[in-house]
This record gives structure tokens, C-alpha cells and sequence, in this order.
């Protein structure tokens, strides 16, 4: 009977074993798993400021870019705005000298 359950108590032992080498193994796998993950994350990393740094005078160029065409797009609009005041005033100025034309050849001709 004691060496029934010698043997049964050593199967078991040698399952806890075994247990216990697979989650050893399984353990140093996962942690070289996350160094790796950890150097891939720090090497993302460093590439994304490298980029974002590289891509920072374009943004600023993008910026000036945009207010000096806002700043065009108010000189036309005020521009067009002048000209068509200046085209009314001239169109105004016309019609006075047609006006006096007329007056002056009809008391030329009375």
C-alpha cells in the first residue's frame, strides 16, 4: 500500500515538475516577448518624433501659406470693391458729360 501511494505521490510530483518547467518556459518567452515589444515601442517611438520634427516646417509653411492667401482673398474682395466704386463714379461722370454735351450742341444749334 505505501508503495502505491510512494509511486502515486511521485507521479504527482513529477506532473507539478513538468507543470512547472511549461510555465518557466512559457514565463521566459513571454518576458523576451515584451523586451521585444518594449524595443519595437521605443524605436516607434523614435521614428514618430524623427517624422512628426521633420514634418513641423511643413506645417508652418502650411500655415503662412493659408494666411497670406486669406490675406490675397481680402485685398481682392477689397480691390473689386474699389474698382466697382470707381466704375459707378465713372459711369456717373459720363452720363454728366453726355448731359452737358447734349445742352451745349442744342444751344450751339438755337
Amino acid at each position: 500500500m505505501e508503495a502505491a501511494t510512494s509511486d502515486a505521490q511521485h507521479a504527482e510530483m513529477l506532473e507539478r515538475i513538468n507543470q512547472f518547467n511549461i510555465l518557466r518556459e512559457s514565463n521566459a518567452t513571454l518576458r523576451a516577448d515584451c523586451e521585444n515589444y518594449a524595443k519595437r515601442s521605443r524605436e516607434l517611438d523614435a521614428k514618430l518624433q524623427a517624422l512628426s520634427a521633420e514634418l513641423e516646417p511643413a506645417k508652418e509653411q502650411a500655415r503662412v501659406a493659408q494666411a497670406e492667401l486669406q490675406a490675397r482673398d481680402a485685398q481682392i474682395t477689397r480691390l473689386e470693391g474699389e474698382s466697382r466704386r470707381w466704375q459707378e463714379r465713372n459711369a456717373q461722370l459720363l452720363s454728366k458729360v453726355r448731359v452737358n454735351n447734349f445742352n451745349f450742341f442744342q444751344a450751339d444749334v438755337a
